[in-house]
């Protein structure tokens, strides 16, 4: 009974998470998303051999 309240709590919302973020938080995500699409990013893989450290998993 908890569970389909909760539910319906949810569903009941008027906005999402990105309805209430900052103005310089959406400044920040544009610019990641300018980042990637002109190539400005790093691969995890290329931090860890630049740092010399082994992974513990594989992520890339």
């Amino acid at each position: 009974m908890e569970k389909d309240r909760f539910r319906l709590s949810i569903l009941q919302q008027k906005s999402d998470w990105w309805d209430s973020l900052t103005e310089d938080q959406l400044n920040e995500i544009n610019r990641g998303i300018k980042d990637i699409k002109l190539g400005k990013t790093v691969s995890s893989k290329t931090v860890w051999q630049k740092y010399g450290r082994e992974r513990i998993t594989e992520l890339d």
